[in-house]
């Protein structure tokens, strides 16, 4: 997310807030001042706005948990984490890619609503041990208490974004091993849930006569976008099935000798022949890559002088694929917040080619002027 502030790494995680945060933590602050002021005329002024700021940072501490718990599953899976952001609707944990397995997505989604769970639990316990309507302890423990058990059983609702709609594409993902069959349902259901959101909302405002319950509405209105996006990213990708790698690979890259200049390979190569990704080999052997847009970054006055073997990324630091590999398995790849400048095709050790993102564009652009 833009205008995001970094704290730091928890489990060598980055952790961050949105500007719109500080709005959200301002408004829960004030609500709770509010209500402990009702509820405990007795306090001061200054107790009441001390207890309701630290309820509300340790609200969001609480759902700095339930995300922790997400990614720190998701990093043992072997999947990278590239951040959490706590913002205007609570936290969002930014994972590198989804599930390549249902059994993974269904423990990486179900972990931060059991431990939200777990930690209401523990929050009761100690409001019960503490219990004392003048004990400062008992009323934020049973405040956070509830928060904790209400954030938990909200998400595990069964409709996407929320965990229990990932829950539920995990399940039948798992059954009929169709992700594209499981992502639309939950999604669907995740929009009608956004719905059924907003009208309750917008009726309970009206009859309670509490403006501030069409709040509620905004977080509806959030799932039901989130969830809409969902479907039309499936819609998008479903363009490319049946593409492989080394499909892509074969049609927009050529070998070319490590000394050649990088003037030739514009003029022989990439204007003759409309080529954009050069494996560049040393006596047959592929030693690394040059794509279009390495060639793009350069000085021009540097194209007469620089060999492809000067210009390239060299191939011990590009990821590698099989060529029977699907073309929307390496989108997660180039939509990383630092991508490769390619990632190398290989047929059992032997190179073959490799595919950026702009090659795959422009095949499937093809693909698509061709009726195919």
């Amino acid at each position: 997310m833009r205008s995001t502030i970094r704290l730091g790494k928890i489990f060598g995680i980055p952790v961050g807030i949105n500007a719109s945060w500080f709005i959200v933590i301002a408004l829960i602050t004030f609500l709770l001042k509010s209500q402990f002021s009702l509820e405990f005329p007795r306090w001061s002024p200054g107790q009441t706005w001390l207890l309701a700021g630290m309820t509300g940072l340790l609200f969001f501490g609480s759902v700095l948990a339930h995300e922790l718990a997400h990614s720190v599953v998701a990093t043992t899976r072997g999947i990278p984490v590239r951040g959490i952001t706590l913002f205007v609707f609570g936290g969002v944990s930014n994972i590198a890619h989804e599930a390549r397995r249902p059994w993974v997505e269904f423990i990486i989604a179900v972990a931060g609503p059991l431990l939200s769970i777990a930690l209401g639990g523990v929050l009761m316990g100690v409001a019960y041990i503490t219990f004392d309507w003048n004990n400062s302890v008992y009323i934020v423990a049973l405040t956070l208490g509830w928060t904790n058990l209400a954030l938990g059983v909200f998400n595990l609702l069964p409709g996407f974004p929320l965990d229990g709609g990932r829950v539920l594409r995990a399940i039948i993902w798992g059954i009929t091993g169709n992700y594209r069959l499981a992502t639309g349902i939950a999604a669907r259901l995740g929009q009608a849930l956004a719905g059924v959101s907003v009208v309750g909302s917008i009726s309970w405002a009206i009859l309670s006569e509490e403006p501030l319950r069409l709040w509620s509405v905004l977080i509806g209105v959030f799932l039901f976008s989130a969830a809409s996006a969902t479907i039309k990213e499936v819609r998008q990708r479903d363009r490319y099935a049946g593409v492989t790698a080394g499909q892509v690979s074969e049609a927009s890259c050529v070998t070319v000798d490590g000394d050649t200049l990088v003037s030739d390979v514009v003029e022989h190569y990439a204007l003759v022949q409309g080529k954009t990704c050069f494996i560049v080999s040393d006596e047959s052997s592929p030693i690394g890559v040059i794509h279009l847009q390495t060639i793009r970054d350069m000085p021009k006055a540097l194209w007469s002088t620089n060999t492809a073997a000067q210009a390239m990324t060299a191939m011990d630091a590009l990821p590698w694929v099989e060529q029977t590999t699907a073309v929307v398995d390496l989108l997660d790849d180039f939509e990383d917040d630092n991508p490769p400048p390619a990632v190398l095709v290989v047929e059992g050790e032997r190179v073959v080619g490799a595919v950026t993102k702009s090659e795959i564009e422009r095949y499937m652009k093809t693909r698509q002027d061709l009726g195919m």
